[in-house]
């Protein structure tokens, strides 16, 4: 899997779509709204050089590495620390978990862009589904075994290498990059998958933050089931004040998709992206900050289901046809056979303020694209 706090390349042509893979079901209808409409080249060109002119804002200063405001990636006591300069970007949690995960998860100016328990107590946080660690991958069933929850007879995502862990290139276009081998271990000790995964970090503006994730699932031993749930997949348990609702009934956060859906009728629903911002706590008082998470083009069933909640669980998830549409279990169940690895990619980014404040659309066709750090 590839995670990346990447720059976003401009692209003023149009793009070449990646083939769709998997497309065993039918993709849902472009939004009427002009969010997500058809995009020809015109349009495509508009967005890019709307990009281009948010960029080049001055509010909007590009952060360029050198000695002291580099990428550093050092790995230390069971954890990969990503720094960009001197402050914290995330730590890769790999020995003695349940399986890996990003924490904590640092927007811009340094904010916490996730819940902190249960990795750390802290005041005011709901004590709800212990195995929300933050950023994470894994499913809820997986040849018939658990790796969503930890609940007991949950298998475990164990930590084999890493494949790398540097910082490539200079400058602007700098990235961190963290690469490992993971396998699927049952209750009973029987590894059903292993998995390559890389992330990939990049600061390109003072505004946003990026983070690409990239897993590849290897079946072992035979036909891999990954099985028609919602409890999964690519998820992130955001910052307790930025939920939907809050426990204390005070204004909480936003959600908006690329269909231009909104809040509680984004659950279950498909969509390019999906957006969920809200208040975040910055000294003296609060900020709106936001994430965004990019479906890539050409991962199975694109574009996804989104299992996102009002309490914070921001996912997605191409499997869970059963309780997202109501079909017949099962429905969602999809194969991966052996010697026929299957990919999935993702964008993050970590922006100020709401999904008005920065333009998805644009940053969305960029990734689309192929364009930026992978």
């Amino acid at each position: 899997m590839t995670v990346g706090w990447a720059g976003a390349a401009i692209c003023l042509d149009e793009p070449s779509m990646p083939s769709r893979v998997g497309a065993d079901f039918p993709v849902a209808p472009e939004s009427c709204t002009g969010i997500n409409g058809v995009v020809h080249s015109p349009v495509l060109r508009t967005a890019a050089l709307a990009l281009l002119a948010w960029a080049l804002c001055g509010c909007q200063a590009v952060r360029r590495s050198d000695s002291g405001r580099g990428f550093s990636v050092v790995e230390t006591n069971g954890v990969v620390r990503i720094a960009y300069g001197a402050s914290l970007v995330s730590e890769y949690h790999f020995r003695n978990v349940s399986r890996p995960f990003l924490y904590p998860l640092l927007g811009p100016d340094g904010v916490h862009m996730t819940r902190r328990w249960p990795q750390e107590e802290v005041g005011g946080e709901e004590k709800d589904h212990p195995h929300h660690h933050a950023l994470w991958w894994s499913h809820g069933s997986a040849n018939g075994s658990d790796f969503w929850s930890e609940v007991a007879g949950a298998g475990t995502t164990v930590h084999q290498a890493f494949t790398e862990h540097r910082v490539v290139g200079h400058g602007e276009n700098q990235t961190a990059v963290v690469g490992s081998r993971n396998r699927w271990v049952s209750k009973d000790g029987k590894v059903v998958a292993e998995d390559e995964r890389r992330m990939v970090f990049h600061a390109p503006t003072a505004q946003v933050r990026q983070l690409d994730f990239e897993i590849t699932v290897h079946p072992v031993g035979g036909p891999l089931v990954l099985g028609d749930t919602k409890e999964g997949t690519f998820a992130i348990r955001l910052a307790e004040t930025m939920r939907l609702k809050r426990a204390d009934k005070s204004k909480g956060g936003t959600i908006l998709n690329s269909r231009g859906q909104k809040d509680g009728d984004t659950w279950g629903k498909r969509a390019e992206w999906c957006d969920y911002s809200g208040p975040v706590a910055v000294p003296g008082g609060s900020a709106v900050y936001g994430v965004t998470i990019f479906d890539h083009p050409a991962n199975p069933r694109h574009p996804t289901w989104w299992h996102v909640r009002d309490y914070g669980l921001f996912a997605a998830n191409p499997f869970g046809l059963h309780d997202f549409e109501k079909k017949s279990p099962g429905t969602g169940n999809l194969t991966v056979e052996p010697g026929k690895p299957i990919t999935f990619r993702y964008r993050v980014l970590l922006h100020r303020g709401d999904a008005g404040a920065v333009p998805l659309e644009a940053w969305y066709r960029s990734y689309a694209a192929g364009k930026g750090a992978r």
